[in-house]
């Protein structure tokens, strides 16, 4: 995909992808992969292109000790922004402890609050693994998934400078400080839902019984 302003070309694909993971760094680790964050991208863009990919295998029913190409492909680079993270988790992890002690108040992020957070019943919070975990879920269900649906409608109002023009007038308008600013958006809430419609990021899950399951109990016991 390209848009071409001013007669030059613009990867529209890698400048969303860039985008994402560029806030998801700000919101999850409140920026601190510092000089590795280009290098942490590479990695899980090489992981999406090849490991996070349907595998015949996975389609045919194959165990999971057979190999799949996409996993052995993908391994380096999955195994390097799986340590950074655990790294980012344990550096955090400390932070926190000392600065409970000394009163001083942890980076307002995901990563944080994932850390602080205790069960309700009065568990444990998450350990360290967990957290690990839970943050390589937010990206790898959210970088390329959010990359997606952003480019998709950028490509399309390229071929629509009619509605592109309506979008941008919205945009000119924006304010944040309105709490009804959604109601202000509709060009824009219509392109993206429209988008959606024709190009989801994720058009299908896939979900496989463990085990036999009844469907509509409740009906069968009222007759």
């Amino acid at each position: 995909w390209s848009l071409s302003p001013r007669g030059r070309g613009l990867d529209i694909d890698s400048e969303m992808s860039g985008l994402t993971f560029d806030i998801l760094s700000a919101t999850m680790f409140s920026d601190e992969l510092g000089g590795e964050a280009r290098g942490f991208e590479r990695a899980l863009n090489q992981f999406l292109a090849n490991g996070a990919r349907i595998d015949p295998l996975d389609v045919l029913g194959a165990p999971d000790w057979a190999p799949r190409l996409g996993r052995l492909a993908s391994f380096r680079s999955a195994r390097f922004f799986e340590q950074r993270v655990t790294k980012l988790v344990e550096a955090r992890r400390t932070q926190i402890e000392s600065g409970i002690e000394a009163g001083d108040a942890p980076p307002d992020d995901l990563l944080s609050a994932l850390l602080l957070a205790r069960d309700e019943n009065g568990g444990p919070g998450l350990s360290d693994e967990e957290g690990a975990a839970n943050i390589l879920t937010f990206i790898l269900a959210g970088h390329e998934t959010t990359a997606r649906a952003l480019g998709w409608p950028l490509h399309l109002l390229s071929r629509q400078p009619e509605y592109l023009a309506r979008l941008q007038t919205e945009a000119d308008a924006f304010d944040v400080s309105d709490p009804k600013w959604a109601e202000a958006l509709p060009w824009t809430r219509a392109v993206l839902d429209e988008t959606m419609r024709l190009f989801p990021p994720a058009p299908t899950m896939a979900r496989k019984a463990l085990a036999d399951v009844l469907i509509g109990i409740g009906e069968l016991s009222k007759k």
